[in-house]
């Protein structure tokens, strides 16, 4: 027998001096015994609380799955608060809940402004990941530009899937034609889909001082979707969501996932145990606060004496 939750034994205790402390002060042999009844429930009570299991052979299983790209726009823009809280706060919100959610597909992670890099090779390591999204401080980053093509060539090198599935979190970026790009991804094979995380209104900038950002006119800059990157999605077969949208994501994965990620797991089985001491602690319960006990001991006597 094992127990999963072994540290709800500290209850032992406090319990223990309580009980043994009543049971002292008093002479009288009819309550001694019920609160040695009482000690028996509040013992099989704990060790319900603990979780006892029987562990069964573990069984490997099979995970089929696909290999998915994060590219991450890192640049000034995405602190725009038009997506709440932030365009870049949000992108990191939705991957940690996506990332924790998916136990069968491995994901890379990109960041790019200008230029690109990894931030993380393929893995279904949930855990690395989310470090890895908490770890991203928008408050560095100073790059006021986006350039794609970067992004969509370290994306293809990363997987070595026929079509391996891009997802693009960003504002759009700088450019009023993306066909150069959209023909690379096309001839590489990229099935990009495009969050989109800007509103067509868009939003002001603010520096660190809190001032808002301005050009070189002195005009105040105002940020918003560009939608001149809709032909990446349009041109590979993928598709442009509006919005962190997590479920949206999640049946896009699904519906191209090509299922050619392949890795084995542990499954191990547990018989719990939990409810066997729920019902020895209720029967000591009822022992101490009826007259059972006394029928139960007078049943024994005839029966075996």
């Amino acid at each position: 027998m094992t127990l999963l939750m072994p540290q709800w034994f500290w209850l032992l205790l406090p319990l223990g001096i309580s009980l043994l402390y009543h049971y002292n002060t008093t002479g009288n042999l009819a309550i001694q015994k019920r609160f040695i009844w009482l000690l028996f429930s509040m013992l099989f009570l704990i060790i319900a609380l603990s979780q006892p299991v029987l562990t069964k052979k573990s069984v490997d299983v099979e995970q089929v799955g696909s290999d998915v790209v994060i590219a991450l726009d890192l640049s000034h823009s995405m602190q725009a608060e038009d997506i709440e809280p932030t365009r870049l706060r949000a992108a990191k919100n939705l991957l940690t809940t996506l990332v924790n959610e998916d136990k069968n597909n491995r994901f890379g992670v990109i960041g790019f402004t200008t230029n690109a890099i990894v931030l993380s090779p393929l893995t279904n390591d949930a855990e690395l990941l989310v470090h890895l999204f908490e770890g991203v401080d928008e408050t560095l980053i100073m790059t006021k530009g986006s350039a794609m093509m970067p992004a969509l060539e370290l994306s293809r090198k990363m997987s070595r899937s026929a079509s391996p599935t891009l997802f693009l979190f960003t504002d759009g970026g700088d450019k009023r034609d993306y066909s150069e790009e959209a023909q690379f991804a096309k001839r590489s094979g990229l099935v990009i889909n495009v969050v989109m995380l800007a509103s067509r209104s868009g939003s002001t900038l603010k520096l660190r001082d809190g001032t808002l950002l301005k050009d070189e006119n002195g005009d105040i800059v105002v940020t918003s979707q560009n939608r001149a990157i809709e032909i990446l999605s349009r041109i590979t077969g993928g598709v442009l969501i509006d919005g962190a949208d997590l479920s949206a994501v999640q049946k896009i994965i699904e519906s191209q996932s090509d299922k050619r990620y392949k890795s084995k797991t542990k499954l191990v089985q547990n018989e719990e145990l939990f409810y066997y001491f729920i019902a020895l602690a209720l029967l000591f319960f009822m022992f101490a606060s009826t007259t059972l006990s006394g029928n139960f001991q007078q049943w024994l006597k005839r029966r075996f004496l």
